[in-house]
């Protein structure tokens, strides 16, 4: 008789429940990165709020990166993605990675201290893929995100202050 791994039947229901309603909160992505053993995770493309991009700057089936990093709640959770535009305001999502890479201290100072603070919070995790299932609709809103501040969890960790 094998002994039950807690672990795993908790990594299996937090799946369940990302894979159920098709969102990846900060949170459940950050207990997915310490307990998913770098599992990947699908999601609905449809559930990430892109009312902020603009679709007519998109190139028709054109790979564009879009910083999603403080606008809205999922922009601590995927920071920046790679969308495709298929049609009059749809997009696909590349796959992403869930990670805390560095770069050029020299280019991106302050992305980097932002990694540093997203390590901070996360831990000692593994990377693991995120698959994007579907299309995205967009609805354009310049207005959406106006205010900074809204977002953050606290004002200490607004990079903008």
């Amino acid at each position: 008789m094998h002994p039950i791994n807690p672990n795993k039947i908790m990594r299996q229901k937090l799946k369940k429940a990302i894979e159920a309603d098709g969102m990846l909160t900060l949170e459940e992505a950050k207990l997915w990165y310490n307990m998913g053993d770098g599992t990947p995770i699908t999601v609905d493309a449809d559930k990430i709020d892109l009312s902020f991009v603009n679709v007519s700057d998109l190139k028709m089936n054109d790979p564009e990166p879009i910083q999603t990093f403080g606008k809205g709640p999922q922009g601590f959770v995927y920071g920046g993605i790679i969308v495709k535009r298929i049609g009059s305001n749809q997009v696909t999502i590349a796959n992403d990675e869930y990670n805390f890479e560095m770069h050029s201290w020299l280019e991106k100072p302050v992305r980097n201290v932002e990694t540093l603070i997203g390590r901070a919070y996360n831990g000692r995790g593994k990377t693991f893929d995120i698959h994007f299932r579907g299309v995205n609709t967009i609805h354009y809103d310049p207005y959406r995100y106006m205010n900074p501040y809204q977002y953050y969890p606290s004002p200490y960790f607004c990079p903008l202050r």
